[in-house]
Parts: structure tokens; sequence; C-alpha cells
């Protein structure tokens, strides 16, 4: 696999809340996903997994450092910044991410 692809394995398909919504939403991407190897989605599945915990993991933590603030933390993070199914659904929903994997689905890239 090229470097471009890793990343886009990476960072597009291995990451849990971008695939599942990207899924939902993006044909191409759902196409593409669709004609991967028996053997690729069993990785991908193992991969979610172990992100699940680990994201679970993060969110405990999270969540004791906003009680440690007494939940000021929590306002400034409401406040400030944009939440991750925010920056996914962005992402998924760009002209850029769909154009990506209509050429991968075409073979193009």
């Amino acid at each position: 696999m090229s470097y471009g692809i890793e990343k886009i394995f990476e960072n597009y398909i291995c990451d849990p809340e971008v695939y599942n919504y990207a899924y939902e939403n993006c044909k191409p991407y759902r196409m593409y996903i669709n004609t991967l190897p028996e053997e690729t989605m069993k990785k991908i599945r193992k991969v979610h997994s172990a992100a699940s915990l680990s994201n679970g993991a993060h969110n405990v933590r999270k969540g004791l450092f906003h009680m440690g603030t007494f939940g000021l933390s929590f306002v400034a993070e409401k406040a400030f910044c944009k939440s991750k199914k925010q920056k996914v659904k962005e992402l998924v929903d760009s002209k850029e991410f769909y154009d990506l994997f209509e050429q991968l689905y075409n073979g193009a890239l």
C-alpha cells in the first residue's frame, strides 16, 4: 500500500466515527468499502474494536477532569471547541472527501 493510501485508511477508514458517518452518508465511500476484500474488512473491524476501548478510557479520563474542575473545563470545551461529531460531518460532507472516494472506487488512485 502506498503512503497516501495508508493515510486514507488510517484517517478515514480506521476511525470508527468517520467510518460510521461516511458509510451512511457518502455513496462513493460506501461503494469503495463494499469492494474491499473480507480479510481487509476483518482488520478494519479489529481496529474499530480497539479504538472503541481506547475512546472509552479517554472519555472516563475526560469526565474525571471535568468533575475536578467543577464543570468549568466542560463549559470552556463546549464554548470554544468544535465537537468531533461536527468535524467528522464537515469532513465527510465536503466535496473533496466525496471526490476522493469516487476516484478510489473508480480505480483512479
